[in-house]
Formats: structure tokens, C-alpha cells, sequence
């Protein structure tokens, strides 16, 4: 009895270890742009390391996977990209990008009530200007334009205030991905709770071999 608890411990141990290391996968992500307002910015990120400008339309995104036909809502994270309505990404976990905890928070508090517009200048501010203060007219992201300023500075305000707890952040990454793709817009996603490919693979391997360790263990 020992020996079996023994090895049900390190396979539960080594479920809950293996989706750190294939959290990231690739699919097909179809997307649609839900326009909110315009925009003038001033930015730096990887796109344009030197500093850009980017002046037109902004809002958020409805994209489903190939794996799933749930409808989900997507803000961009990389302004200054074109975006597509079907492109192959890469789907990560919220650690992959700096800020991307504090924009997932955003859209959890504001996601589905808040001013779209406002909403996406605060995630750009927050992901572009991460670990520093949310100054909407300093460092990495300038706001040039005045449509959508003040709901942003309501929700920057709150975000900056926020402690993240365990809990917190256990919910946030159970519910939000981030996705990428080298040529086109980086997207902080709402996948509400569809689950990931790779963690239905785990969690099914992890049941098969319960199974099987217990039938051992019976016949022994």
C-alpha cells in the first residue's frame, strides 16, 4: 500500500510539473476586430525598438481556436502590427509577457462593461510600460488623442493599486493566454474555460496511468 501511495504521489506530482513545459502550443486562431474609437500614440516595443507612431483605429478582438468554436474576447498587446483574420499562432501562459498579468486583471474587471476603447490604451499602457508607473504620457507608450483617456486613467489607477495574491493569479492564468505570431499582432486573450490541448492530454495520460497503476496494485 505504501509503495503504491508512493508512486501515486509522484505522478500526481508529475502532472501538475509537466503543463510548465508545454503550456505553449501552436493553433489556428480566427479573428475579428470590433472597432472602438481612434487613436495618436507614440511607442516603443519590439517592433519598432527605436520608437514609432501609430494614428487609426483601435478596439478589441473576437477570435476562436481551431480547437474550439467559443467565441473569445482579445485586446491587443503590440501596437503598431497589422492583424489577420486567420493566422497561425502561438498560445503561452501570462508569464511569457511582462504586464501581462496587469492587462488580464483590466479585462477581468472591465472586459465586458468598461469603455472598450479606454480599456485597450490601458492594457497598451501596462504591458508596454510594465513595472514602472502608468503615466499615459511617459516612457514606452504616449497617448497623443484624448478619445478614451479618462476611462483609462480610471482603470491604470485601479490596476495600481491591486495586490496580486495567489488566488488571484491562479484565476487570471486559468483564464487568460496571450498569442503570438511574428508578423502580426500579439493578442491578450479571454479563453474563458476551454481548456488547452495540452493540459486535456496530460490530465487524460495522468487518469490512464491511475488506472493502470491501480489494477497492477490489485493483482499484486
Amino acid at each position: 500500500m505504501k509503495k503504491f501511495a508512493k508512486i501515486l504521489t509522484a505522478l500526481a506530482l508529475a502532472v501538475f510539473l509537466l503543463p510548465f513545459g508545454v503550456q505553449a502550443y501552436t493553433t489556428t486562431q480566427y479573428a475579428t476586430y470590433n472597432h472602438a474609437g481612434s487613436v495618436n500614440i507614440d511607442y516603443v516595443n519590439a517592433i519598432a525598438p527605436d520608437g514609432g507612431n501609430y494614428s487609426g483605429g483601435a478596439g478589441s478582438f473576437t477570435v476562436s481556436f481551431e480547437s474550439s468554436d467559443e467565441e473569445m474576447l482579445a485586446f491587443c498587446i503590440e501596437p503598431g502590427q497589422w492583424y489577420s483574420k486567420n493566422s497561425e499562432v502561438e498560445i503561452a501562459g501570462l508569464s511569457a509577457i511582462d504586464g501581462a498579468l496587469e492587462a488580464a486583471w483590466l479585462m477581468d474587471n472591465y472586459g465586458k462593461e468598461g469603455d472598450v476603447l479606454g480599456l485597450q490604451i490601458a492594457i497598451w499602457e501596462v504591458v508596454l510600460d510594465a513595472g514602472g508607473e502608468y503615466d499615459l504620457g511617459l516612457d514606452n507608450f504616449k497617448l497623443n488623442s484624448t478619445a478614451g483617456e479618462s476611462y483609462a486613467q480610471t482603470y491604470l489607477s485601479a490596476v495600481s493599486e491591486v495586490e496580486f495574491t495567489d488566488s488571484m493569479v491562479a484565476h487570471l492564468n486559468d483564464h487568460y493566454s496571450v498569442t503570438f505570431n511574428a508578423d502580426q499582432q500579439d493578442l491578450i486573450v479571454n479563453k474563458g474555460s476551454t481548456p488547452e490541448p495540452a493540459t486535456m492530454l496530460l490530465l487524460s495520460v495522468g487518469l490512464i496511468g491511475l488506472v493502470g497503476l491501480r489494477k497492477k496494485f490489485n493483482n499484486n
